[in-house]
């Protein structure tokens, strides 16, 4: 089964060339799924340095996209999204459903439990 991978541009071009190389210099032809699963396999092996190498890489905080749908933009055009979603109301205007005490749980458990303890047929042998 494969599934689909974003790739940079640029990281993309680089690994074709690299690859590209490989097929002139060496004789060593792969595909780039290929390529990539053996690096997959790969990063997994030396699972140390590649740790060591995403530690180095920023925050996912700190990206420009991750900001923006943290702080999304009000461009003052009134839609529909509260209607569907308008959030916590006033404490007064919450229903509380009424929570059942320890003596109505524990009676319930039992009844289920007998229930449970009588077999319905008996088994012939």
């Amino acid at each position: 089964m494969t599934v689909t991978v974003k790739l940079e541009a640029e990281k993309k071009r680089s690994l074709e060339k690299f690859l590209a190389t490989l097929m002139v210099q060496e004789g060593i032809k792969v595909t780039l799924q290929e390529a990539l699963g053996l690096m997959v396999d790969y990063s997994l092996e030396n699972r140390n340095d590649f740790a060591r190498r995403l530690k180095s890489l920023p925050p996912l905080e700190e990206d420009t996209a991750w900001k923006m749908l943290e702080e999304p933009d009000d461009w003052g055009v009134s839609d529909s999204s509260e209607k569907h979603d308008p959030g916590p109301g006033p404490a007064e205007s919450r229903i509380r459903q009424p929570q059942p005490s320890e003596a109505s749980r524990s009676k319930v458990l039992n009844q289920r439990v007998r229930v449970f303890d009588k077999p319905k047929h008996r088994v012939s042998s």
